[in-house]
Order: C-alpha cells, then structure tokens, then sequence
C-alpha cells in the first residue's frame, strides 16, 4: 500500500503540472474550442489518473530521492513469552519484579506508512459521504415519483429511436426536482419537474436528456468521481472535475443542436433559461445550470468553434512524457548505510533501550540480528538472549527493558547485526557487512555511569570524515572528571604541529578540523592523545590503583586516508573486481582453479600449502546454509562466495618465522580489507 501511495502521490504531482496551465486557460480556450475538444481532453487526463501505473523510461530524467523514513512511536502492548521468543533471566534475589522483562514490541509507522493510511482513509471517507448522498438523492427524488403521462412516454420512446438510445430510461415526474435529469449509473431514470411544458419545449428537455444518456455523460461522472476520491488531496483535480462537468453539458448541447437552425437553437436557449435552477447531484446528469454556467451554454449556442485534437494530443502528450520523466523512488541503502542507520536509529529512555530495522535495504527477512549478554548474579552467571527466532520487519521498533536492579548486574549486552546484501549498490566491503554495537556502554552513557574505557571507544567510535571535515564527538555520559586531549600532527618536515589548542573540552560537543585529503596524507602522522582521570578507588585487573585512563589515536587511520597500495583481481567475464588489503598486494598472491573459482594464498608458502581463501562464482545463489560460505555480493547472475582456507599445520611449523608472520597477518587482515565492486 505505501508503494502505491507514493506512485498515486507522484502520478497526481506530475499530472498537476499539466493541469493548473489548462485550468488557468480554460476560460478564453473555451472561446476557441468547441466542448468536444475540452470533453476529450478532461477524460483522458482521468483516465491517467485513475491508472496510477508507472510509465517511466528506461532512466527517469528527473529523479525525486526521499529521504530515509522518520519514525512514529505508536505505543503496543507487551509480548507475551511465547510470541516474543525471548529467554528471559530468572527472579534476582532483592529484585523488585522478575528480571529482565518480556521485551517491548514497539510498532512504529514511518511517514510514508502514515501518509498511505491517511490517503487511504480520506478515499473511505469520501466514498461512503458521496455514496450515501447519492443513495438518499436517489431515494428522495423517487419516493413520491409518478409515471408520466401517455403522451410523454410515446415521445420519450420515439425520440430514443430516433437519436439511436439502446434502452428506453422510465419516465418519472416529482416535486423534488428542480430541473429536468437523467439519474443513475446502472438503472438510469429521466425525471421531470411537477408542471407541464408545451410540446416543443419537452421535445427539446427529453432530446437533451437523451443525448447524456447516448453519450454515456453519467459514466464519465462516475469516472471523475473516481479522479477525485483517489486523488482527494490534490484541489487541482477538483477544479478539473468542476471544468469537465461544464465541458459535458457544453458538448451535449452542441450534440443536441447540430444541424437544427436559428429558431431551435432560440427555442432550445429559453429552455435552459427557464430551468436554470436545480442542485447536483452524484450520478446524474441535469439541463439546469449555476449563472456563469448558463451564459456560457447560451453564448455557446449560437458560436462556431472548431474542435482541435492537436490540442488533446499536446496535453495527453506532456501528461505522459511528464509523469514518464519524473520518478519517485526511496534512497536504497547499501549494507554500511543500513548498519549506520539502525545504529542511529538505538535509544535509550531510562532503564529502555530501543531500536529500529532500517527499511529500504533488502528484503527485510535476510536481517540477522542478535541481542545477547551476560548478568552476574549471587546464583552465577546468567546468560541473557532476546529476540530468538524473532521475524525482523523493517520500519518496525523493538525494545529491550529492564529494572535499574537488573541493569547493574548486567555485565555485557550486544547487539550484532548482519544487514540483506542490497543489490544495485555496486560495492561490498566485507569488514562493514556486519557491525557489533555495545549496548550496555550506551545504557551507561545514557545514565551517567559510563566507564573510562567505554568514553574512549565511544571517542574512537565517533571518528568520521567527509567533504573535507574530520569530525569527532565527546560522550556526555562520562562524569569522573574532566577531558584532557592534544591533538598534533607531524608535517613531512617532521615539524609537530598542533590542532585546537585552548580547546575547552565538554562532554556531548562535537569538534571538527578542516582537511583535504591531500592534506592529511601529506602529513606523516595525525594522532589525538586522550585522558580521563578515573574515579577514586578505581582499580585495575591486578588489583592496582588506576588513576586514569588514557589512548592515543590515529586519526588519518580512523578516517580511512591511510589506504596504501592493494592487489586487485578482476574478473571480466562477471564484471567485478576484488581490492584486498593493502598486505596482500607484498606477500599475497591468487591463482584461477579449473573450476573458475580462485585461491588466495600467502606467496611464501606457494598455493598447496598457503591457502587461505578460495572465492567462487555462481549463477544461482546457493539455498543449503551449511557449508555455504560467506556471501561477498551479489547482482542477478553472479553471486560471489568466499570460503576459509586452513593451512595444514606441519608445513605452517615448518616454515621460517617471518613467513608464518606474514600467513597469519595475511589471514587476518583477509576479510577485514576485502572490496567487492561491481562494474555498471
């Protein structure tokens, strides 16, 4: 439903652009162009918008990006246990309710989500307020009807035969109406006013009643009707429907008139004179009209126009080529983008940390997510799980709450996630497709209880550079005592130079510096030494006291322009490309294998004894999970596997140490450093 609202939502904006010019020139149009030509051109711009299919070209030329969704919070009971698949910790002794709770299933609704429902709701509205007036219209205007006369009912049929009327409407007078109409879609019925009219001018009230009903007038209210419910939000479309319904009763009285002389068409204007007063009402059609409507039919009358279907063919034309042009598309977010934003999207409220699943990144199925920890109790150790088996949806929010009691016993709690390896995006770093987030550091930090090492992780964790800007953040959540931070570089002078100095260091802020990144790899190092002072009585692992904590930084490696020379493959015939780390391009080597994989090896060992990974390619993805590998990327056609090799361990023993360094450093750092690229 949230796909259709945004191609409804688009489709009406795109369309609008053609209609408010139209609109704001039908008045001195109509004096050029017959009503015909406004008929056409009105029923094929409702058409297009009761089809809200999506006629793009191959690439849109405009392209409007939404941002990621924004989040409601819509309060929803608690799970039971059985639903929520949680393993909960068992009853702490002096705890005051059991420990941890069930947790919280937060339903969440994005914008656009809330945006469907409205629309969705606003067309039930409008179709239920528009159908109940019809239905007691309908009801009201039939209730005391009488058949008409003998006369009326000849007259009525032999003027069917002649304009060609398949089916003969009954004929019904009653005191309700105001003017002579056709009523309904299905069942049509002409009613008359109460009151006689001389021959000639019923002659003339039965052929124009008659005429709507040939041309099918009603179903092309019904069809505006539709325009309008589903496009209720959009006035334009009101305003086309208000110039249609004038469009309509100008081309049937042009049909009505067509070759009939000067003393009809007198005859036919003191007619619409005389029932000039009258309501709408929903499916019908009416020979009365509003004062501006009525000079506009009479001036009509007795005016030549031509009917121009090269201006039907411009309108439609832009209609098309406009919404073809224009598409409405969700950002995707590659797997890193995925991972940052369900990180932001972590809150902490208390003694509750929440979450949200990012949507637009996958299908939503393949998310793996794990939240687990450990709580020291009197009775031992407890491990913690929360969400097994849990079935991830995007967009929604979840929740992890427990007691203060409860939360100083924890003493680690995770969350691990592994994002869906969205297609389209081109590249896949292994080392960020999945991400482990300490959420028992932001529960401290939240409450003031973060410790020195976590303040410094939280630091390191902040590092980002973009555009120029090296930026890092100082948690709030650290209260033992004041930052201490010295920032220098050195210049390929070896001159030290240092970076806001007099700085006066608060918790929360976020300081930035200004560099190019020709600039940071000109220096020959950029580091930020950092110090906490701990809380007295801090002690160590061995039992000393600890009076502060301290780490020192590598900021240009933090920011990702350290990144030396690298061993690329390239594998033509899928189209991709694979960057290794930067040690592999010393002491790494690949060889093809007849099966087409490849194995990466450490050189110094050779490819039967060195192996450490072999990485294959597929057509299909693989459905067994054992024994699978590891899913670099993929795109329709290739999927790229890589599988851990170990070198046997004689041949490892065997080796000098400097080549069992470079193994195991090429080992490491395999997975870490590994780029997959896809070429367009």
């Amino acid at each position: 439903m949230e796909n259709l609202f945004l191609r409804v939502l688009t489709l009406s904006l795109t369309v609008s652009l053609v209609l408010l010019p139209l609109l704001a020139l039908a008045p001195r149009l109509h004096h050029r162009y017959a009503g015909r030509t406004f008929y056409v051109l009105w029923l094929l711009l409702a058409v297009r918008l009761v089809l809200p299919l999506q006629l793009v070209l191959p690439e849109p030329a405009v392209t409007v990006e939404l941002p990621p969704s924004q989040a409601v919070t819509v309060p929803a009971a608690v799970r039971p246990r059985a639903e929520a698949a949680v393993s909960d910790v068992p009853q702490f002794a002096g705890a005051a309710e059991p420990a941890p709770a069930a947790p919280e299933a937060v339903r969440t609704l994005s914008w656009t989500q809330l945006g469907a429902w409205l629309w969705l709701g606003g067309m039930a509205a409008l179709l239920v307020y528009q159908g109940a007036g019809y239905a007691l219209a309908r009801r009201r205007l039939l209730r005391d009807a009488e058949p008409g006369s003998e006369e009326e009912t000849a007259l009525l049929a032999a003027l069917a035969a002649e304009l060609g009327v398949g089916r003969t409407p009954p004929l019904l007078r009653t005191a309700d109406a105001a003017s002579p109409m056709v009523l309904g879609l299905v069942r049509p019925v002409l009613l008359l006013p109460e009151g006689t009219l001389p021959a000639e001018e019923l002659e003339v009230v039965l052929r124009h009643e008659l005429t709507h009903l040939k041309r099918h007038d009603v179903a092309y209210q019904a069809l505006l009707l539709l325009a309008r419910t589903v496009h209720w939000f959009n006035p334009l479309v009101w305003w086309m429907g208000r110039e249609a319904g004038r469009s309509l009763e100008l081309c049937c009285d042009d049909a009505v008139v067509r070759g009939r002389d000067e003393a009809f068409r007198r005859r036919y204007g003191s007619v619409l004179l005389r029932t000039a007063a009258g309501g709408r009402v929903p499916l019908s059609t009416r020979l009365g009209g509003g004062k501006g409507q009525l000079k506009a039919r009479l001036g009509n009358l007795f005016r030549k126009k031509r009917n121009s279907a090269a201006l039907v063919c411009l309108a439609l034309a832009c209609a098309l080529l406009v919404t073809s042009l224009v598409a409405c598309e969700q950002a995707k977010l590659t797997p890193e983008e995925a991972l940052d934003a369900l990180e932001d999207s972590i809150a902490v409220e208390g003694d509750r940390i929440s979450f949200t699943v990012p949507e637009h990144c996958g299908p939503e199925d393949l998310w793996e997510i794990t939240v687990s920890g450990l709580s020291e109790t009197e009775e031992g150790v407890v491990s913690l799980h929360y969400f097994e088996n849990e079935a991830w949806k995007a967009g929604q929010g979840y929740a992890v709450g427990m007691t203060t009691e409860v939360w100083q016993t924890v003493t680690a709690l995770t969350l691990e996630a592994y994002p869906p390896q969205a297609y389209g995006t081109g590249t896949y770093t292994a080392a960020r497709l999945g991400r482990t987030i300490d959420l028992l550091a932001l529960w401290r930090a939240a409450n003031g209880l973060m410790t020195g090492q976590e303040a410094l992780d939280a630091v390191e964790r902040s590092i980002a550079y973009e555009n120029g800007v090296l930026t890092f953040t100082l948690p709030d959540g650290y209260s033992a005592g004041e930052w201490t931070i010295n920032i220098f570089g050195f210049e390929s002078s070896s001159e030290m130079v240092s970076y806001l100095e007099d700085t006066d260091w608060q918790g929360g802020e976020t300081y930035t510096l200004d560099f190019t990144p020709e600039q940071l790899r000109a220096l020959t190092g950029l580091f930020m030494d950092i110090y906490l002072p701990a809380p007295e009585g801090t002690v160590d692992e061995w039992g000393n006291a600890l009076l502060g904590y301290s780490r020192t930084l590598d900021l240009r490696e933090a920011a990702g322009q350290t990144a030396g020379p690298s061993e690329v493959y390239v594998n033509e015939t899928y189209g991709f490309s694979l960057t290794l780390p930067e040690s592999w391009a010393e002491y790494g080597a690949y060889q093809e294998q007849e099966d087409g994989s490849v194995l990466f090896y450490c050189a110094a060992l050779g490819p039967e004894t060195g192996g450490i990974a072999q990485v294959s390619f597929l057509d299909e993805p693989l459905e067994a999970v054992t024994g699978r590998g590891t899913l670099l990327g993929w795109r329709p056609g290739c999927y790229v596997y890589s599988y851990g090799y170990q070198a046997p361990l004689p041949a490892l023993q065997q080796a000098a140490l400097a080549v069992r360094e470079q193994y195991n450093i090429l080992y490491s750092e395999f997975y870490d450093g590994l780029t997959l690229t896809f070429e367009n």
